[in-house]
């Protein structure tokens, strides 16, 4: 994998989080408390959203790539349409309740973490004409609770809604059962804060990735780890999935991605374009070649040219 053209200065203060959409459309969120959208193909911007004078923490999209769904550091959730970049929906959820944040449920409600070792649900209802909602903690539905009171950092949902994986800022993974609001397991995965969280793609193993400079793998069935994988030598920030889950990407605060070889359990190929943090990577959906794409402190979009195994 090579590095194609790059987005320089895409925003005016550091990238957070990115996002593969359809058609080839990259989504990016900022510190400069802007949401952008990019053609991938021409590395064009197509969209700015602005939303209130605050930071973009995190960053999804619906199944259906038509609402994106995000949290800021005024501690609120909103909904925007993917195409005509307006508001749908503001919650306002409050202090450090809305951190970062995940559409379950048939994209009809959010899940997003807490400083208090929680993960709260809320209902979008984005049928409803009042988009703004006014007093914090209207539409929440439900809590989950880790038991620990620490902050949930990351949080992911899979292909089957009913489960629910956290990670905290301790390194402990937590996987919940949405359906009947209990907590399955507790993981003690880390060392350090847990970045990010994903499932595979029939929800049977959980990949996370921690400052430890570590990114570990879980066998939600038979609750144990079944992987391990070291080789970057900072923070490891941000981590993405393609081709069946036999390709892992890496982003770390060492200034380089990492593409892991799940079969091999081992890392095929390190990415050292920038010279600054790399905050989040993502692959291209919907390619038997996916595109990879990072984000970071530099303020610069990374693409890099498709790959295959």
């Amino acid at each position: 994998m090579f590095a194609s053209p790059s987005i320089l200065l895409a925003h005016e203060d550091t990238i957070w989080d990115v996002l593969w959409a359809k058609d080839s459309k990259v989504i990016t969120c900022s510190v400069d408390e802007t949401i952008k959208i990019w053609d991938a193909k021409g590395c064009e911007l197509v969209g700015v959203i602005k939303g209130y004078d605050y930071a973009i923490v995190s960053i999804d999209l619906n199944k259906d790539d038509t609402k994106i769904l995000a949290t800021t550091m005024g501690h609120c959730l909103e909904v925007w349409d993917f195409d005509s970049l307006k508001l749908q929906k503001r919650i306002r959820a409050g202090p450090m309740d809305a951190w970062k944040a995940k559409f379950i449920n048939n994209d009809k409600m959010a899940i997003c973490g807490s400083d208090k070792g929680v993960l709260t649900l809320w209902d979008l209802d984005l049928e409803v004409s009042n988009k703004y909602d006014g007093s914090i903690g209207s539409g929440m539905v439900s809590i989950l609770d880790s038991t620990k009171k620490q902050l949930i950092n990351c949080v992911a949902s899979g292909e089957v809604d009913s489960l629910v994986v956290a990670g905290n800022s301790v390194g402990n993974i937590y996987t919940f059962d949405l359906a009947r609001s209990q907590l399955i397991s507790e993981f003690m995965a880390h060392s350090d804060i847990v970045r990010d969280v994903i499932l595979g793609k029939d929800n049977s193993l959980v990949y996370s990735c921690s400052d430890d400079k570590r990114i570990m793998v879980y066998d939600v069935r038979y609750k144990n780890a079944v992987m391990s994988l070291q080789g970057h030598d900072g923070w490891v920030m941000g981590i993405s999935l393609c081709l069946d889950d036999r390709l892992l990407s890496s982003a770390s605060s060492d200034s380089t991605c990492k593409l892991w070889d799940m079969r091999t359990r081992s890392c095929c190929q390190t990415l050292a374009t920038r010279s600054s943090e790399v905050w989040d990577v993502s692959f291209e959906r919907y390619s038997d070649a996916p595109r990879l794409v990072s984000v970071g402190d530099d303020r610069c979009i990374q693409f890099f040219n498709p790959i295959s195994l």
